[in-house]
């Protein structure tokens, strides 16, 4: 049976390369979603609903702060702060929409779904993809921390799923959290949605610095250096340009 595209074992058996079918399956998957949510976001047809900072849970644990020590010790400043706004509107939008999901394992994979990004990570090995890397890289983390197989493997699928752009149903909450959380913060996806004084707590505590202009250019080199990978196929398909009109002010 033909693995999903971004799944840990479809990147596990084909090491994040694309085939000719493949790339155009993910342009057709993405590119509906992603131009209705970006419509959303430019006519401001999002519903805004009230959202307290104190609704959401930050979970303070042995491994949430080992998870940190691990991203603070190879990321640079900006790629860290990305990690905890992806988690907070990740979080945000779990609870507009009323999903229960868990709040660790969440802030796990937001804090480790871009070791691949590193220079300690990235190109590091015979892979198509980072999202591999850092599924690796969180893997290791797991193993040393005695995380239970259950939560490792959970954890290593959200982080090579985060890529795909849109989520897929029959992805596990987590997964289709972390998902929405990382689009959130790099193309605006369902910002609108979040109460203004949220988003304003968000990017005071943790400010994006000059975050697009690091993500582009990261996503340049993974693209020259993968050119079968799924960010060559969504660079080609428009992804800078959604970033750099986001409606972040790096």
């Amino acid at each position: 049976m033909t693995s999903i595209i971004g799944s840990l074992t479809w990147a596990e058996q084909t090491g994040g390369k694309l085939t000719l079918a493949e790339k155009f399956s993910l342009m057709r998957t993405v590119i509906k979603p992603i131009s209705w949510r970006l419509a959303c976001r430019w006519l401001r047809l999002d519903d805004t609903k009230a959202l307290d900072y104190e609704e959401i849970i930050l979970p303070d644990t042995p491994l949430t702060r080992s998870a940190l020590l691990l991203l603070e010790s190879c990321a640079s400043d900006a790629l860290v702060q990305h990690a905890w706004r992806t988690y907070l509107w990740a979080a945000a939008l779990a609870v507009l929409d009323e999903t229960l999901y868990d709040p660790e394992l969440l802030l796990l994979g937001a804090l480790l779904h871009h070791l691949g990004a590193t220079p300690r990570y990235h190109g590091r090995q015979a892979v198509h993809c980072f999202t591999l890397e850092s599924a690796h890289a969180a893997l290791d983390w797991a193993n040393q921390n005695d995380l239970p197989e259950d939560c490792t493997r959970s954890l290593a699928e959200m982080i090579t799923l985060h890529l795909n752009a849109c989520a897929a149903p029959e992805d596990a909450v987590e997964a289709i959290l972390l998902q929405q959380g990382v689009a959130c913060d790099t193309l605006g996806s369902r910002y609108y949605e979040i109460d203004s004084r949220f988003r304003t707590r968000v990017l005071e505590d943790h400010p994006r610095l000059d975050f697009n202009h690091e993500f582009i250019s990261f996503l340049q080199n993974e693209t020259a250096l993968r050119p079968h990978s799924r960010t060559a196929v969504l660079m080609s398909s428009g992804l800078s340009l959604l970033v750099r009109s986001n409606p972040f002010t790096d």
